[in-house]
């Protein structure tokens, strides 16, 4: 068994997505966008070799998360030595929550 039609669409569009989201994430960061493409290609290479349809759609899935990861829980900080302090550049998907659940 390998993957099914539906299978390889979504990993087709899984993969755009992967590359555009980090694209976005590390904007201005040409080496971590750079190593962020680099390992994408590297899994996705790995995952073509997998014939188990449930470890595909688990693929497929972890995949997803770690593109809600990038989209809402990565952000760029530079240090600004005039301000002795990171700058964090947040983007309009960034989730902005509070600490409630820790305390």
């Amino acid at each position: 068994m390998s993957f099914t039609v539906a299978q390889r669409q979504r990993a087709v569009g899984l993969y755009k997505r992967l590359l555009r989201t980090s694209r976005k994430t590390f904007d201005g960061d040409a080496v971590a966008i750079a190593a962020a493409r680099d390992e994408t290609r590297r899994r996705f290479k790995e995952a073509a070799k997998e014939t188990d349809a449930t470890k595909i759609d688990d693929g497929l899935k972890m995949g997803d998360e770690i593109v809600s990861v990038l989209r809402q829980n990565v952000v760029q900080g530079k240090w600004r030595q005039e301000k002795e302090a990171y700058e964090l550049r947040m983007t309009k998907d960034t989730e902005l929550g509070n600490n409630d659940s820790i305390k």
